[in-house]
């Protein structure tokens, strides 16, 4: 995988490392589609406000 995540070799037959796999894999998917959004928003925001400052 592109990340080696760690939760990718673990023994889902366990319900514990089960839960705790989903929710690994949950937080790493949300945030790989996320942070990019974010961060052209904050950047977006930095230009507006350097132009009104100016003003």
């Amino acid at each position: 995988m592109y990340f080696n995540s760690p939760y990718l070799e673990w023994d889902y037959a366990n319900p514990e490392r089960a839960v705790l796999g989903v929710g690994y894999h949950v937080f790493e998917w949300l945030f790989v589609r996320i942070a990019p959004v974010i961060l052209i928003c904050a950047i977006v925001e930095i230009i507006v406000l350097k132009k009104a400052l100016r003003s």
